[in-house]
């Protein structure tokens, strides 16, 4: 590396020293002939001038390996921008990780939470089975672990759903059993049964194959919808067809909160395992 300290060589030197002294020879001159006085001035300044240049030469020198410095730090800073932007990817891409992993934790318990609504089982499904559901779905909710970590569009359908419960395990003297083996095919049905009743219904009502698209006033309005039915049956018809009406709206409500909450899990594991900018 140069040594930008160092001083000028021994020639800058002899020359400056050469310089000076014809400046000062060409004021001795003017002093003995005044005709070629002009000329001399000339030449003393000429001299002058030179000498400072020389001098100069150093300092120039100097500045030009101060630039290098700069520019060279400057590349230093830049490098660690660079490292710090690629900290910050890999510091966001560990959050999102932790965050999804506690999302399948918390998702799963969901799952596991929801078996009252199995088809495949030989338990009845009662008013009993809807409070101990409802229970269920309550603790899960307020756990560490649990409706903290629900989408906007999962409380969507989340809360019509306890609605229904609530509504239904305040009944008694109705039961589904044996459980209906296609509960979606009896729910388009009921569905459809419950538009002709109330047409403001049918937007709302259409959306439901995709449920991230009802939106928070749309499910409002269906899980009323749905409770007043239901109730309606039980009181009107306590035996098998009210129970299985019963039995098919909270399963499927169960498996549309489901249907929301893989597709959440889907999106964000997807993005996680996409490329990050500013990562590798």
């Amino acid at each position: 590396m140069a040594n930008t300290d160092a001083p000028p060589a021994r020639w800058q030197y002899a020359i400056a020293g050469i310089f000076f002294l014809g400046f000062f020879i060409a004021l001795a001159g003017l002093q003995f002939s005044n005709r070629e006085g002009t000329p001399i001035v000339i030449v003393a300044v000429v001299s002058a001038g030179a000498a400072l240049v020389t001098v100069s030469l150093h300092k120039l020198s100097d500045f030009s390996i101060t630039a290098k410095g700069v520019t060279a730090k400057l590349q230093k800073v830049e490098e660690k921008v660079d490292d710090v932007k690629r900290l910050q990817v890999e510091l966001v891409n560990q959050l999102t990780r932790d965050r999804l992993s506690k999302r399948f934790e918390a998702y799963g318990n969901l799952w596991q939470c929801m078996y009252p609504t199995a088809i495949y089982t030989a338990l009845p499904f009662g008013p009993e089975q809807v409070r101990g559901y409802a229970e269920d779905l309550s603790r899960w909710y307020f756990s560490p672990a649990g409706g903290f970590l629900l989408t906007p569009e999962a409380r969507q359908v989340y809360f019509p759903l306890q609605g229904v419960l609530g509504d239904l395990g305040r009944l008694s003297e109705w039961t589904c059993h044996p459980r209906p083996n296609d509960p979606e095919v009896a729910f388009h049905v009921f569905l459809a049964d419950l538009v002709k009743e109330q047409p403001h219904l049918a937007e709302h009502v259409k959306k439901m194959n995709r449920p991230e698209t009802v939106g928070k006033e749309g499910w409002k309005a269906i899980g009323t919808a749905i409770s007043a039915k239901l109730k309606s049956m039980v009181e009107n018809d306590p035996q098998k067809n009210a129970g299985n009406a019963v039995f098919v709206a909270v399963q499927q409500l169960s498996s549309l909160l489901r249907t929301v909450v893989v597709q959440d899990l889907q999106s964000r594991a997807a993005a996680v395992s996409a490329p990050q900018e500013g990562a590798g």
